[in-house]
């Protein structure tokens, strides 16, 4: 399957992901950018995630997925979103922050390259703690995901 990337309105996938994403809810993100990875380019095909990426202070820049299915994962739509992340936004550090009850986002965020760097004891609610976890722009162009540059033709 090739996931097709929709980018351009931002405001109603990020609402779309804030939905689905009990700590996030109607107050939504704020100021983000959000793709869209959708099952092909018809109307009848379907939106399988959002990524909305938000947060963006001193070049570090949080990314929260909500997904309705795992077939968005595809290893060009990671490699293009990192792309994203790292190059058109010019992020040095991207970063996650996931409930600590949510091995599965855990263990897929770890498979990306991301390290945990903390746990935040409480932070989504009573015993609801968080765990960031964050990948720096050299540590993805030595990774797997990354895709050097096309030289320009002569």
């Amino acid at each position: 399957m090739t996931a097709h990337l929709i980018m351009g309105h931002s405001d109603v996938l990020a609402m779309w992901a804030a939905r689905r994403i009990p700590h996030v809810g109607e107050a939504g993100f704020g100021p983000c950018q959000a793709i869209g990875v959708a099952s092909g380019p018809g109307d009848d095909d379907k939106l399988l995630a959002v990524v909305v990426f938000h947060n963006f202070v001193y070049r570090t820049l949080e990314c929260t997925v909500a997904a309705a299915s795992p077939r968005w994962a595809t290893r060009g739509t990671i490699q293009a979103l990192f792309q994203y992340a790292f190059v058109q936004c010019d992020a040095r550090k991207l970063f996650t922050v996931t409930p600590h009850r949510n091995k599965r986002a855990l263990k897929f965020n770890i498979g990306l390259g991301y390290k945990p760097e903390a746990t935040i004891r409480h932070h989504f609610g009573n015993g609801e703690h968080a765990v960031v976890c964050g990948i720096m722009r050299w540590e993805w162009e030595r990774g797997r995901w990354y895709v050097p540059p096309m030289k320009a033709a002569a």
